[in-house]
């Protein structure tokens, strides 16, 4: 009588069990980091033709490098980090569970189409970024960069499909996104989902792009060699090892051909600086 009784509820537990673990599935994306070199994506960082790229769902980010350093985010809490160095592995490994995918290639293309054959498309959260082939520095050439994000369809961007963020956005931020995306929804999505990294916070951009953060940071800064920097993604403020200072307006000179300091004593270059000098 035991023995049945504990296979019944066995059994139950089961057949209980088993739309939970099938709803669990649903939320359990699959992530891929994509970074390529080539260099059809590396001009993409001085082109506003980023944003007309020929994929579906995607929003477009002009963020921030962080370092030097090849920079792979952080695989959210349950999820474990693998390198594949070919696409070809990605076919065979398909399978596996809460893997955060880090993939390098230069046909981006080929890279979806595997995965829409593959069946992961629609639940996989894409990301897409250029690799740094300069040392780092304050200038836009090298410490600004694009990324593209295709968010899993259950959480649906409300964005129209290829927007641009403009927000000051770092490529750290992933880190808490990541943490933000895998929680399933258990923290408001208004409220903005902070990591600590480094000097500067990591924020989930889930708010950002799905049009639901109350605040977004003012600032993003630059700690390097020879040279500090602050923008606000307008305008950048520059001072380097001598002292000497850096004022430009991105909006009208994205190459920082023009330095305005010597004409414009503003109290935006007043708020950027004290910024600088308080970190």
């Amino acid at each position: 009588m035991n023995r049945i009784l504990i296979k019944t509820a066995y059994l139950l537990i089961l057949i209980l069990g088993l739309p939970f673990s099938l709803y669990a599935k649903r939320f359990q994306p699959v992530i891929f980091f994509v970074e390529t070199d080539s260099a059809s994506y590396a001009e993409l960082s001085h082109s506003t033709s980023f944003a007309d790229f020929s994929a579906e769902s995607y929003d477009f980010i002009y963020c921030y490098r962080t370092s030097d350093v090849d920079f792979v985010p952080d695989a959210p809490e349950g999820y474990r980090t693998k390198r594949v160095n070919s696409l070809s592995e990605l076919e065979k490994s398909f399978s596996e569970q809460s893997v955060l995918w880090t993939v390098r290639t230069d046909d981006f293309d080929e890279f979806l189409r595997r995965v829409k054959e593959a069946g992961v498309y629609d639940n996989a959260m894409i990301i897409l970024t250029t690799v740094g082939n300069e040392p780092l520095s304050p200038y836009e050439y090298s410490w600004h960069a694009p990324l593209m994000i295709k968010l899993p369809k259950f959480r649906k961007s409300t964005l129209p499909a290829g927007s641009t963020i403009d927000e000051p956005v770092m490529l750290y931020d992933l880190n808490a996104t990541l943490v933000h995306l895998v929680e399933r929804g258990n923290k408001p999505e208004s409220e903005n989902k902070s990591v600590d990294m480094m000097s500067q916070r990591s924020e989930s951009l889930l708010p950002l792009i799905r049009r639901r953060a109350k605040a977004w940071r003012q600032y993003v800064f630059f700690d390097g060699e020879g040279f500090k920097a602050v923008t606000d993604g307008r305008f950048k403020y520059i001072v380097d090892e001598s002292g000497n200072e850096y004022f430009y307006n991105l909006l009208v000179d994205s190459a920082e051909s023009e330095n305005i300091m010597p004409e414009k004593k503003t109290i935006l270059l007043k708020t950027m600086r004290e910024a600088l000098q308080s970190r």
